[in-house]
């Protein structure tokens, strides 16, 4: 059954039929369409776009024929006329015998082609453009390379800082709570004192008494001590003192803002609940004038303007020493040793370790 079998087609061999050709012999129907679109595309106008894409091919096809080669040329005609014969442009080899000034390598057998130049740059600018591309790379490729120690010892130096930033912080405030105890304690003590006199003197000492110790029936408030200046607080905490104190500061200002809009808008018909008339809901909810006046006038804010060399020389200081001044003060006002978290009964703070927080490792 072998020649019932269907050959099967080669696909990769298959040959097509050529385009058939135009009609030799064109009817007038035909000529006078062909006539029609040709006419179409030469009225066309053609686009910017389109000029300068032909204008650009055409500039390529007449470069691209050498003017060694086109009889045509005038350029070739010129130098022909002087005796150039072909061959190199320029100075060529020379024989040895000639001499031995002879110029190496021939000369060029093209004349030099024509770039189109299509910015405003100078003569060279591309070159310049060029030169200052490569001389920042080879700078950034060839310059001095990070060292991994010095970084990491940049990295320990900062983690460091940052920790004697939060031991100096946390120093100052226990330094400022002892001396804070220790005049709390004496002023109690001279009250006790006071006292005593009081008690076993006369009468006129206890109207003196009454006419000075503020009244406890409600009626008004005690006064407020008055705020000690920035200039009189400790250095070795004073700076945390101006930070609490501007923190006030905007605070006051913050709440005298808000006071103000609620007394703009209080103009208008509002709801007025009688709780909020009561003298105790103020106290408590902040409100009292009074308490607020008295609160602003004891925060001294011309203390933040006023210049304050000490502290400035204080906080040049290094962290080490400024923290190990804190040290030192509690250590030897109040037998209190900050690394042990600890008050000892005499001077001699036995059981203690040290000086530095090494010693406690």
């Amino acid at each position: 059954m072998a020649g019932d079998e269907k050959e099967e087609e080669d696909y990769m061999n298959m040959t097509f039929a050529e385009e058939p050709a135009a009609p030799k012999f064109e009817s007038s129907i035909q000529k006078q369409a062909r006539k029609r679109r040709e006419a179409e595309i030469k009225a066309r106008v053609k686009s910017k776009k389109e000029i300068e894409e032909d204008e650009r091919k055409a500039r390529e096809e007449r470069l691209a024929i050498s003017m060694m080669t086109d009889k045509s040329n005038k350029g070739l005609k010129l130098i022909e006329k002087l005796g150039f014969k072909g061959g190199s442009l320029g100075k060529r080899d020379r024989d040895a015998n000639e001499g031995t000034d002879a110029s190496k390598g021939p000369g060029r057998f093209d004349p030099i082609t024509v770039e189109l130049k299509d910015d405003r740059g100078g003569i060279g600018a591309d070159a310049v453009k060029k030169r200052k591309v490569r001389e920042a790379m080879e700078k950034e490729t060839q310059g001095p390379k990070a060292d991994e120690g010095e970084y990491r010892e940049r990295v320990a130096r900062e983690k460091m800082d940052r920790k004697l930033e939060g031991q100096l912080k946390k120093a100052m405030k226990v330094a400022e709570g002892l001396d804070e105890d220790e005049e709390q304690n004496t002023q109690e003590s001279s009250d006790e004192k006071k006292g005593e006199e009081v008690l076993a003197g006369t009468a006129a000492h206890l109207a003196e008494l009454k006419e000075s110790s503020p009244q406890v029936d409600g009626s008004k408030t005690a006064p407020k001590a008055k705020q000690k200046r920035l200039k009189d607080v400790n250095i070795l905490y004073r700076a945390l003192a101006k930070q609490r104190l501007e923190s006030n500061w905007h605070h006051h200002q913050k709440q005298e803002l808000y006071k103000r809009l609620e007394s703009s808008s209080s103009r208008l018909p509002t709801y007025i609940d009688s709780d909020e008339q009561d003298p105790d809901y103020k106290l408590a909810f902040g409100k009292d004038e009074q308490l607020q006046k008295d609160e602003a006038d004891n925060l001294e804010l011309e203390n933040l303007d006023e210049e304050d060399k000490e502290l400035e020389q204080f906080n040049a200081l290094p962290l080490e020493e400024r923290l190990m001044k804190l040290v030192k003060y509690m250590r030897g006002k109040f037998w209190y040793c900050f690394w042990c978290k600890t008050k000892f009964e005499d001077e001699s703070m036995e059981g203690c370790p040290g000086l530095t927080e090494d010693d406690h490792d």
